[in-house]
């Protein structure tokens, strides 16, 4: 009975681990998808960027990138926490050596994917009992006629008396006879029957020996993958918070530089709105000199033609109205003097807003390219994990199939 609870639990845990495996590598698989996914998205976030250099694009696209990350860190969150489930729940039934169904709450899996149908070996591995079991009771039946032929033999024997002193010798010799060789041959039917129950007491003794064996080759095996459980699950627990932290140093970066882009992009929209103001004012006092440009040639003109008409006159009265023109022509000029001093000023300025203006975008393309270098980074890292991860399922896998083999 022993021998047949050892070999149905060793099958079964078996047939656990492997449906454990393949849960394992089904979350690889999808760990892979939406890596790729992930990879996919960045490159056609990096496409559109190369092609559009909008600021709204850029606020598309940032907006984008943090819907995305959002369902990315939810269903990474739910993996996260079936791994969990996974590794307590082989931890559990390490130590209890039972499966406790009950407790093991999944999110991305359903539970018929990982546990399945699991006695169906059973009756095969229950064969050695039930051969032992049979040949117990064959034993027994043996046993009971031995004991039913020697009764039969001691009847016999008194029956035997009983004739010898009721009838003459002669009469009974020949059944003596027969009665002699049916008493030789029951004596040997039971050793015949003597030397089977010693062949099966052999037997029987050997297959305790193989029990044993077993036992031993069972306590060794089921150490031995205990502590393949256990570094397994120790290298997914290093796995898990090195992707968490990573996750939260890029989570933590990733709000530093959208914070960054954010001031960026208010102080490009301020530039970019004293730039339009700057432009209006310019192009207001270009038009107030062009009027004042016109008067001021006008009265030049004017005071060209009052001079001819003195040379011509040969008078020496200076009017009042052409020296009122000359304060207003002076007048005029200083005002054009100034107004193009503004000029060149708000032209300076409006050069020193485009300097800033280019170095605030050149900043916003380092600061991109910077994210976009971090997050191809963590998507290595990932990728390395995940390779680690394929490698250490692959190795017990590979010992769950040598066990199977043996």
């Amino acid at each position: 009975q022993k021998l047949a609870i050892y070999e149905s639990y060793v099958k079964d845990l078996s047939i656990q681990t492997r449906l454990l495996l393949q849960s394992l590598e089904e979350l690889e698989k999808e760990a892979n998808q939406r890596v790729t996914l992930l990879e996919n998205k960045l490159k056609k976030v990096n496409a559109s960027l190369q092609h559009h250099h909008s600021l709204s694009d850029l606020n598309k696209t940032t907006d984008n990138i943090d819907t995305e990350k959002w369902k990315l860190i939810h269903e990474n969150l739910d993996l996260k926490q079936d791994l969990d489930s996974l590794i307590s729940f082989i931890n559990i039934a390490k130590r209890t050596g039972k499966w406790d169904t009950k407790r093991l709450q999944l999110k991305t899996l359903p539970f018929d994917c990982i546990f399945g149908i699991t006695n169906d070996d059973i009756h095969i591995s229950t064969s050695l009992h039930k051969e032992i079991q049979y040949r117990d009771e064959r034993i027994q039946v043996l046993q009971a006629e031995i004991e039913h032929l020697k009764k039969i033999q001691n009847d016999l024997s008194k029956q035997t008396l009983n004739l010898n002193s009721l009838t003459n010798e002669n009469e009974f010799k020949g059944q003596n006879i027969l009665l002699t060789k049916k008493i030789d041959e029951l004596r040997s039917k039971y050793a015949e029957e003597c030397q089977k129950n010693e062949a099966y007491k052999m037997e029987i003794r050997l297959k305790s020996n193989q029990l044993k064996d077993l036992e031993q080759e069972f306590n060794f095996k089921k150490q031995h993958y205990e502590g393949h459980i256990h570094d397994l699950s120790n290298k997914l627990k290093t796995i898990s918070d090195r992707h968490r932290e990573s996750t939260t140093i890029l989570n933590t970066d990733f709000q530093v530089k959208k914070q960054q882009v954010e001031q960026l992009t208010q102080q490009v929209e301020q530039v970019i709105n004293e730039k339009i103001v700057f432009e209006n004012e310019r192009h207001d006092l270009e038009r107030q000199c062009r009027v004042k440009d016109t008067i001021t040639a006008d009265l030049e003109a004017q005071i060209r033609n009052l001079e001819r008409q003195l040379t011509a006159n040969n008078q020496l009265i200076i009017p009042t109205e052409p020296t009122v023109l000359k304060v207003e022509y002076e007048k005029l000029d200083q005002e054009l003097n100034s107004t193009r001093k503004r000029l060149d000023t708000i032209i300076a300025e409006i050069k020193a807003k485009d300097i800033l203006n280019n170095k605030l975008e050149q900043d916003i393309r380092l600061l991109k390219k910077f994210h976009d270098e971090q997050l191809e980074q963590q998507v290595q890292t990932a990728a390395s994990d995940v390779e680690q991860l394929r490698t250490e399922i692959r190795t017990l896998k590979h010992l769950s199939e040598e066990k199977a083999d043996e």
